[in-house]
């Protein structure tokens, strides 16, 4: 705690926590996962969280670390936000900076706001279960994670599906059910590697329903067409071509506007607020198209001076 409020202190950071004793039912499956049963192993029993706005408030971060704790600090793990790396199931990435703590290692999370946000948003949650069941975490397809299953365990599995969605029929299921709609996501793509595509077709044709008429997702959606997308084969399956012709005709129409509303959000926006910034908008766009591009990149450009800027403070502060 007193070394994150160094930290804090030092980059004028706002928020920091710091975790409870890590579980122990977590910490043996971890062990027993990654180090061969040995608890010896675990380096975030003792963790604590800190929290940057960018990639250059990282930077200060890790230079104020090794220069006022070099002696202490055992790792500092990158690799999950490097780009080439694929990011853990969920899209959660973060920084971890090991530091032995009076010959204990203890874990330093630190997190980008934009990737808190995601872990907020139950991708960290969805992560931990992928783990504890040992799903592939290398990839995000769930046809490549159900792929070379034994049958008997997709039939089990296919059980589990159909026992967690028994409290709910599906023609029950309404805009608000988030998790049934989840669970019932999953129970599909089960009777579709189960050879079930008739049971699947029933369930994506609901799900497709309400994620077409929901005011957060709508027709045009992503997950609304990758909806579609699995009842289109579920169709081919059963050799309903002509009824997979017509979702495939919707599908198309979805993308074609998904397309079209993102090209005209900007001038949406303008002409709700701005008539006059609305006309100057359209006049760019057709006399200098490279305008919006050019402002964006200058945007960024801002954004990683200012970044620098701080990270060069830190240095000065330290080394000068």
């Amino acid at each position: 705690k007193e070394i994150c409020g160094y930290i804090g202190s030092k980059l004028g950071m706002q928020t920091m926590a710091v975790g409870p004793i890590k579980n122990p039912s977590d910490a043996m499956l971890k062990a027993e996962k990654k180090y061969g049963g040995n608890p010896l192993l675990i380096t975030d029993y003792c963790r604590a969280s800190l929290f940057v706005k960018d990639v250059g408030s990282l930077l200060a971060l890790i230079e104020v670390v090794l220069s006022k704790y070099a002696d202490v600090v055992k790792r500092i793990k990158l690799s999950t936000l490097k780009s080439n790396h694929v990011p853990l199931v969920g899209g959660y990435r973060d920084c971890k900076i090991n530091l032995d703590i009076g010959g204990h290692i203890c874990e330093v999370q630190v997190h980008l706001i934009s990737m808190w946000l995601i872990k907020e948003g139950r991708g960290y949650s969805h992560y931990k279960e992928c783990c504890a069941h040992s799903v592939d975490v290398s990839s995000f397809d769930i046809c490549k994670t159900l792929k070379g299953l034994d049958r008997d365990v997709l039939a089990d599995l296919v059980k589990v599906g159909e026992s967690a969605t028994s409290r709910t029929p599906i023609h029950t299921v309404q805009q608000y059910n988030e998790a049934q709609i989840r669970d019932y996501f999953a129970l599909a793509n089960l009777y579709i590697h189960y050879g079930l595509p008739d049971k699947a077709e029933f369930i994506l044709r609901r799900i497709v329903k309400l994620r077409s008429e929901s005011e957060g997702f709508g027709p045009f959606h992503a997950e609304t067409i990758m909806h579609m997308e699995l009842l289109q084969k579920c169709l081919k399956c059963q050799h309903k071509h002509k009824s997979a012709s017509a979702v495939k005709k919707q599908m198309r129409k979805a993308k074609k506007m998904q397309l079209q509303a993102a090209e005209q959000s900007d001038l949406a926006e303008l002409c709700t607020n701005d008539q006059c910034g609305a006309f100057d908008y359209v006049c760019d766009m057709i006399l200098d198209p490279s305008k919006k591009e050019r402002q964006e990149e200058k945007r960024k450009a801002d954004s990683v001076e200012e970044s620098r800027a701080l990270w060069l403070k830190e240095r000065r502060s330290f080394f000068n």
